[in-house]
């Protein structure tokens, strides 16, 4: 798991699996979640940020 950028409540968080798919998005200026391959990485990735 790795997040790009700090979150914030007016921004949307981009979530993508891998960092091949989140190449392109480092550039938009938004913050990017990379869970890793799979449903329970990247719920347990998505929980563990959101509740931090």
């Amino acid at each position: 798991m790795r997040l790009h950028r700090t979150i914030s409540p007016d921004q949307p968080l981009l979530v993508v699996a891998l960092e091949e798919e989140a190449t392109h998005l480092h550039v938009s200026g938004l913050p990017v979640l990379i869970t890793g391959a799979g449903k329970v990485n990247a719920a347990v990735a998505l929980a563990t940020t959101l509740a931090a």
